[in-house]
């Protein structure tokens, strides 16, 4: 799998989450959440982790893409 395909595949998961809770961020559905809702908190979870790995990923991309240019 190339970066450009977990870069997708990152953000489907996260479009995922947004319809799934009808938020558009953690941070909103961690304001919707019952203490007792261990679902939810597990996928807010995943869902931080998951918007954390696409930033890193999105970084490596735009560097590996940029020292191409200069090598070329």
């Amino acid at each position: 799998m190339t970066r450009s395909d977990s870069i997708k595949e990152m953000k489907t998961e996260i479009r995922r989450y947004e319809d799934r809770y009808d938020v558009v961020s953690p941070e909103e559905l961690a304001q919707q959440l019952d203490a007792d809702e261990t679902e939810g908190w597990d996928d807010l979870t995943a869902w931080r982790t998951t918007r954390q790995n696409l930033a890193v990923a999105q970084a490596a991309l735009a560097y590996d893409e940029a020292s191409h240019q200069l090598v070329v």
